[in-house]
């Protein structure tokens, strides 16, 4: 019994010192090609008053927030209905990454937007990511063009769902209030 509490003893203080000599040598992080820790935070917490028709969805969308987080802030379930004119507490802030000097990051799992020009934070909005059947592309890409006001020309894909669902199913959505593009499109170089 004592050995093994020797040998069990030992093997803690090993794993000690690795952890310590880890948390101590910021040099082994940049041998292993990870950029720095970010440094930024964007958003924090905030009060919305609910309009008609707003759910923990919708609140939670339009201030890049998740759903169960806000309904969890506010002691509800994500499903609770919401009332016009009850005030929401939340928490919408993210971490921004730095290893980009100039451009726009897209961190799918924050659901955010960063531009960055001369290694500065500009803005940072809520995105709307695809899901499973719908998957956001990944890599680096290039703008090829910027529409305002755009229609959006329904893929045969989702019109598809939507009949499967019993929807209205529509090829085209002109622009306005329920158009799920929003007020801007911007074409970029992946395929899609």
């Amino acid at each position: 019994m004592k050995d093994r509490q020797q040998n069990f003893g030992s093997a803690v203080a090993a794993i000690l010192t690795w952890l310590i000599t880890i948390a101590l040598s910021p040099m082994v992080v940049f041998a292993q090609g990870l950029p720095p820790l970010a440094h930024i935070v964007v958003g924090g917490t905030f009060e919305y008053t609910v309009q008609k028709g707003d759910t923990f969805e919708s609140i939670g969308s339009r201030k890049g927030a998740e759903t169960a987080v806000l309904a969890k802030l506010n002691g509800l379930k994500p499903t609770t209905p919401l009332k016009a004119g009850q005030v929401i507490r939340g928490d919408n802030g993210h971490v921004v990454p730095t290893d980009l000097d100039d451009g726009i990051l897209v961190n799918l799992p924050q659901r955010k937007l960063f531009l960055i020009r001369s290694g500065d934070l500009v803005s940072a909005y809520p995105v709307a990511p695809g899901k499973p059947a719908f998957k956001t592309p990944t890599g680096g890409f290039q703008v090829l063009q910027m529409r305002e006001n755009p229609t959006w020309y329904v893929p045969t894909s989702i019109q598809q769902e939507w009949a499967r669902a019993g929807k209205v199913v529509k090829k085209a959505v002109p622009p306005g209030p329920g158009n799920p593009l929003g007020g801007y499109w911007i074409g970029m170089s992946f395929p899609s």
